[in-house]
């Protein structure tokens, strides 16, 4: 499983805090596990409701998503997997979402596809 680092643990920790929920959070490692096999057995109630795993797992899930079974390996010279934020902030979010804007402008017509080479007598040739 994908591993916080320890300053994104904490912001996670102080985010889920400041939010009021650490009164949800399992109070030990082995309560937690309870609570996550309840869950899985679909034995769980509203009580095992855990807001720090679950957020965990959530980043957890969208860093794999983009960078599968690499967010469980160890790199060499690592003692651990690498962080699921850590991984997520170097991705290029500013070039995808402009890239994306591009190919919006060029679908609405807006724009001509620089990438599309245009015919040399304008597509006529083509027309009998």
């Amino acid at each position: 499983m994908p591993n916080f680092c320890q300053q994104h643990w904490d912001e996670l920790k102080a985010a889920i805090e400041a939010r009021d929920l650490m009164q949800f959070v399992a109070k030990d490692g082995k309560q937690a596990m309870e609570n996550m096999v309840r869950d899985l057995e679909g034995q769980n109630t509203v009580v095992d409701y855990e807001p720090l795993l679950g957020s965990d797992f959530c980043m957890s899930n969208v860093a794999m998503s983009f960078y599968g079974l690499r967010m469980m390996a160890v790199e060499e010279g690592e003692e651990k997997p690498p962080c699921p934020v850590c991984m997520m902030q170097k991705m290029p979010w500013i070039e995808w979402v402009a890239s994306g804007a591009l190919a919006e402008a060029i679908r609405r017509g807006l724009i001509a596809d620089p990438n599309k080479q245009e015919e040399p007598d304008g597509g006529k040739s083509q027309e009998s």
